[in-house]
């Protein structure tokens, strides 16, 4: 049971992102404070998102965007550094929550502020299905997310709020959709009938047409083009889209270099990873962050390039980086796969122990226990780019 609710899951943090913003309608102070703290966000500068949401939330103590972003903001990081939370931030996001549930219900009580009420109630309770599954609770996660799924699927009519509950509804469906057939009856209790179709068209609509909720759309489906449902031109354009309209976010444009990488497009790789790690250089750059997926896109561009000492260089100085734990997993992993092909038997082993070792959220430790037992071979790294096949 909780590895299928985890599989169902799984698709629900793939860019790290989720943000509900104020829609159209929204009063300017409101649309302009949410989108700062959005843009903070997606740039990694989560103390500054924080401190915008406390304003907003001060300044309109009566609407639910204050507390709702707030939540988001400490979801965020916690995903983002795949971290569980502590009692303490429970604590402090739950008191968020209860909070952002309660104005939006009473802002839909209000006349005439029905949809924007239930707007802001259903990104609430994603917000608490998320945090839910981060701190491992799956059959709350479960339940949560059904709650919240309630709540969107009749503001697709209500304007102007239908565009953003396209990606919620869009990405629930698409993680239903991947589980296997002999579970489906749990797809259907939470999310209803599901098809993987309708909800990368829903995704791609909220890509494209929906104001605040476009940038997670653009990552999720950079992202799910590339390692769940590939398609690398599709993945590329999304990708794009995203450092079009989000050129400061290192996620975004950590995203195109998964794209380009996994596209084959070595050159553009390489010039690509080459500015974003030009940025990472500049004292206090949130690109730093992300400094861990540059080299690892980097070096899977030089291999694939037969640049094997350059590669092994890149991946090296990426062990080094102080990078989310799971990127530290996945370049001992490759850089072990590079010894490999270089014919250091002895080196490889090393690295695949030491993915062991370390933590396992994109199981890293299967593939370092398969290569343990075999040489990658340029076979298997082949395989690895089309289709994508895991880090």
């Amino acid at each position: 049971m909780r590895k299928a609710i985890t599989t169902m899951f799984a698709a629900l943090s793939l860019a790290a992102a989720g943000a509900p913003g104020p829609a159209a309608a929204m009063s300017p102070d409101i649309e302009r404070a949410a989108e700062k703290g959005a843009r903070e966000l997606y740039d990694l500068d989560f103390d500054r998102a924080r401190e915008t949401f406390v304003r907003l939330r001060t300044d309109h103590p009566d609407h639910p965007a204050g507390p709702t972003l707030l939540a988001t903001a400490l979801w965020w990081q916690a995903r983002y550094w795949y971290r569980t939370p502590s009692d303490d931030e429970s604590a402090v996001l739950t008191g968020y929550l209860e909070e952002a549930i309660r104005l939006s219900r009473g802002l839909a009580g209000r006349p005439g502020m029905a949809c924007e009420g239930q707007f802001f109630l259903g990104g609430a309770l994603g917000v608490k299905a998320h945090w839910q599954m981060l701190r491992g609770k799956w059959a709350a996660a479960a339940m949560g997310a059904r709650e919240s799924i309630l709540v969107l699927r009749p503001l697709v009519s209500c304007s102007p709020f239908g565009e953003e509950a396209y990606f919620g509804l869009g990405l629930y469906e698409y993680a239903a959709s991947q589980l296997p057939w002999t579970l489906r009856w749990l797809s259907r209790f939470i999310v209803g009938r599901s098809n993987r179709e309708e909800a990368l068209g829903m995704l791609e609509r909220a890509a494209t047409r929906s104001q605040w909720m476009r940038t997670d759309a653009q990552g999720t489906l950079a992202l799910l083009y590339t390692v769940f449902d590939p398609a690398p031109e599709k993945a590329i354009v999304y990708a794009e889209m995203m450092v079009r309209e989000r050129p400061t976010s290192p996620l975004a444009h950590s995203l195109y270099a998964q794209a380009l990488a996994f596209s084959g497009r070595w050159a553009e790789t390489l010039a690509e990873t080459a500015r974003d790690l030009e940025i990472a250089r500049t004292p206090g750059s949130t690109f730093a962050h992300e400094a861990a997926a540059f080299h690892y896109y980097r070096g899977i561009a030089l291999m694939g390039l037969r640049r094997l000492p350059e590669a092994l260089d890149a991946l090296t100085v990426a062990v080094t980086t102080d990078s989310r734990a799971p990127w530290i997993s996945a370049v001992h992993l490759k850089r072990g796969n590079a010894r490999d092909l270089a014919g250091d038997r002895k080196g490889a082993k090393e690295d695949y122990k030491k993915v062991l070792k370390l933590p396992d959220p994109w199981h890293s430790h299967k593939r370092a226990k398969e290569f343990l037992k075999r040489h990658f071979s340029w076979s298997d790294f082949a395989k690895e780019i089309t289709p994508h096949g895991g880090y």
